[in-house]
């Protein structure tokens, strides 16, 4: 090629040679008119004519060169993207099931509708009546919304999402073309600030630029002024409503197709719906307007239940139609994996049912239900409230959102006189028959006097349970002592958080992060009250989750099983990892939890504390508990800290069957308002409700009744007097 230039080079000088050889002068008139440097300066002038054309010649040839050999590479790539399009594969978020795989939470078709208003200005009364009827829009407020978009005025999202601390000052500054409107898909609540450049002068602008800069300082100044920009440009689509569902979207446009509404179209999206709504909400959690999970199960799994979408690309021509069957490489969606939980839909149905009337009658600020295996770990329900519809975010108000049972704590009360009285026997230091002088209801230690709702005298330890004696538990325990009462508390788990969640067996557990450890205070900071306090469940705060923990061990011989809420994951490609129970420790032994099992069946017979409890046809082993909630000083009202005299935690734990425990139940209610406050009251009837549905639904034969054979067992003499009691 480099040859032929130089040819053509050579032709193009010497055809020019022979021009300059025509023009020579043939006499010598003519030769005095042309002179000798006027022809010089011609022949000069094509050589150097010539030489700009091989230059020429020259550089087309080397850029040829470079498109076709040295860069061809590059070049194809980037025609490849010019005259390529992309699109994804849409995948599914992982769903959640209950333990027999009823959905809790999955992923739907919806539809987000857009709109040209343009095209349809004629018709625009006809569409804002349909929006009405099929998507439940405010006609008023569409119709300012449209017609602003028929006035050219596009609003950009100057600021995505801005907290309410910072959008209420924003909003009170009246900038011009400023719209703050709340987000619907954001929790906790947060502001958009849209911004209409229309009809406003640059200077201006730019002030409100900045402005905006000030209340958001981490938006980009280039990223706002490209919106703004992109907004004073041409007519857009604008969203009619997002996340419609698939009967109500289909209506819409049916309707609109009918009455030959043009610029409306529905894009298919997906969202997340909870098919049972408010069941279980604090524990399923949910997810924020990116799709990420925010809280519960949707948080704890969200890095595996987040699906990977697929692509699809293909190449087109200049018109953007495809090029025979273009090339197209795939890459196929992933879902995300399935997350099985250990809950009962139907039993989580019936407690949450059945708590109602509790909340009716008493109006508690919150209350819990957790039911418990207590033979696996395996939670069986777990209910709270107040409560949520994940499916309305409306009604996901602040005081609602936060799964109260993992972090928030409360004085037990005198549920926790049955792990106290189970470390006495397990140390043997006390039998069931031991006997105790309750003062009569009064009694003065360590400077400060324990009383009980009645005047009780002489009574077993049996007595003491089923009577609920403060201080005869206090009296056990100073018999049992300060060391022994630490370690046994600590045993069933106290001062540490139950770590509640998934515990496959080769893979590192997963449990919930922001679970409290509670209160539980070492031994050396116990003063000489803590000892006969502690026991009766005060100078400790405990979650619900470690108090049925702790329980647990009573009824499953001892033992005391890590809780559980997550059965298995099924991954997308079949393969599945399930928990395998584990046992956590034994803080007492087999015939310890045989012995308090029997004393705590004596509760819920004639003459205990939660009568109220029983469940026809079944022996129910369990224990009321009402505590007098602290109130904190408060320096500037003069108020010094105490136990309020209007304010109880009131609660009922029990398992039933006592002996064949199918699950162990604790139903707890904070500040309930009536005259009537204790757990005997507000919680053992909600217990009773539950057990007994629950007992039916398990299909649990009843007991025999008392002259069912028991299983006999022995312990060891005590060395203690049959009467103990300080007069």
């Amino acid at each position: 090629m480099l040859k032929s230039l130089r040819l053509s080079a050579a032709r193009l000088i010497g055809l020019l040679r022979k021009y300059l050889h025509r023009i020579q002068p043939n006499g010598e008139a003519e030769a005095s008119i042309l002179s000798y440097r006027l022809r010089l300066g011609i022949s000069h002038r094509f050589n150097l004519m010539g030489l700009l054309l091989l230059a020429c010649f020259l550089l087309l040839w080397m850029h040829v060169y470079k498109l076709q050999i040295s860069r061809h590479i590059e070049f194809d790539h980037k025609a490849l993207k010019v005259y390529s399009r992309h699109q994804l594969l849409p995948a599914q978020r992982g769903k959640i099931y209950d333990v027999d795989a009823n959905i809790l939470a999955c992923d739907l078709a919806s539809y987000d509708i857009l709109v040209e208003p343009k095209r349809f200005a004629k018709l625009m009364p006809e569409l804002l009546e349909l929006s009405a009827r099929h998507l439940q829009l405010d006609k008023r407020q569409l119709r300012d919304r449209l017609n602003r978009a028929l006035e050219h005025r596009f609003a950009c999202v100057a600021i995505d999402a801005l907290s309410a601390d910072k959008a209420i000052p924003l909003f009170k500054e009246r900038l011009p073309g400023i719209d703050i409107e709340a987000n619907p898909r954001a929790i906790p609540t947060t502001y958009q600030v849209l911004f209409y450049p229309q009809g406003l002068e640059k200077q201006l602008v730019d002030d409100i630029v900045e402005r905006l800069l000030f209340y958001s300082p981490g938006c980009c100044r280039d990223t706002l002024n490209a919106k703004i920009t992109q907004a004073l440009g041409k007519q857009r689509e604008i969203p009619l409503k997002l996340d419609v569902a698939l009967d109500d979207a289909q209506k819409f446009m049916d309707a609109v197709k009918a009455l030959r509404i043009m610029g409306v179209r529905a894009i298919e999206t997906t969202r997340r719906s909870y098919p049972h709504d408010n069941q279980l909400a604090n524990m399923l959690g949910y997810l924020d307007c990116n799709r990420v999970g925010v809280s519960g199960i949707e948080a704890l799994f969200n890095d595996i239940m987040t699906p990977r979408s697929g692509k699809v690309e293909s190449l087109v021509d200049r018109k953007g139609k495809p090029v025979g069957d273009g090339l197209r490489i795939i890459t196929p969606p992933s879902n995300g994996a399935d997350v099985y939980l250990s809950i009962s839909q139907p039993l989580q149905q019936i407690v949450e049912e059945e708590m109602l009337p509790m909340l009716e009658q008493f109006k508690p600020d919150h209350a819990y239900a957790i039911m418990l295996n207590p033979a696996t770990g395996a939670v069986m329900a777990a209910a709270q409230f107040p409560q949520f519809n994940p499916n309305q975010r409306d009604s996901m108000l602040p005081s609602a959102l936060p799964n109260h049972a993992i972090y928030k704590c409360y004085e037990p009360g005198s549920i926790m006189k049955g792990l106290s009285v189970a470390i006495a026997l397990d140390k043997r230091c006390v039998s069931l028959d031991s006997q105790y002088y309750c003062e009569r209801g009064s009694w003065r230690y360590g400077g400060k006097t324990l009383r009980d709702t009645r005047g009780y005298e002489e009574m077993s330890v049996c007595g003491i349970i089923q009577k609920s004696s403060n201080i005869g538990v206090a009296k056990i325990a100073l018999d049992l002592g300060e060391e022994a009462l630490y370690k046994g508390l600590a045993a069933f788990g106290f001062g540490r958080p139950t770590r509640l969640g998934f515990y496959p067996e080769n893979e590192a557990p997963r449990y919930f992060k922001n679970e409290s450890p509670g209160l539980f205070r070492s031994l050396r900071s116990w003063d000489t009250l803590t000892v006969t306090r502690m026991p009766i469940g005060q100078g400790i705060s405990t979650t619900p989750w470690q108090i049925i923990q702790a329980w647990s061990s009573l009824a499953n011989g001892g033992v005391m099983m890590q809780p559980y809420i997550v059965e298995k994951i099924v991954y997308p490609d079949g393969r599945q990892v399930r928990t395998v129970p584990r046992v956590k420790t034994i803080p007492i032994a087999r015939e310890t939890s045989l012995l308090i099992t029997e004393a705590l069946k004596k509760v819920t017979q004639q003459g205990g504390t939660g009568t109220r409890a029983a469940v026809e046809g079944y022996e129910i082993a369990g224990k009321t508990g009402t505590a007098q909630i602290w109130e904190n000083a408060d320096p500037a009202k003069g108020i010094k800290g105490h136990y309020s005299t209007k304010k109880y935690f009131a609660s009922f734990i029990g398992y039933a069957p006592a002996d064949r425990p199918a699950f162990l139940l604790l139903v707890s209610a904070e500040y309930p308002k009536g005259p009537y406050r204790t757990g005997g009251v507000v919680c053992a009837p909600t217990f009773q409700r539950i057990a007994k549905r629950s007992l039916e639904y398990l299909q649990i034969e009843p007991d025999h009744g008392p002259e069912a054979e028991t299983e006999s067992f022995t312990i060891g003499t005590v060395d203690n007097p049959s009467i103990k009691g300080r007069r």
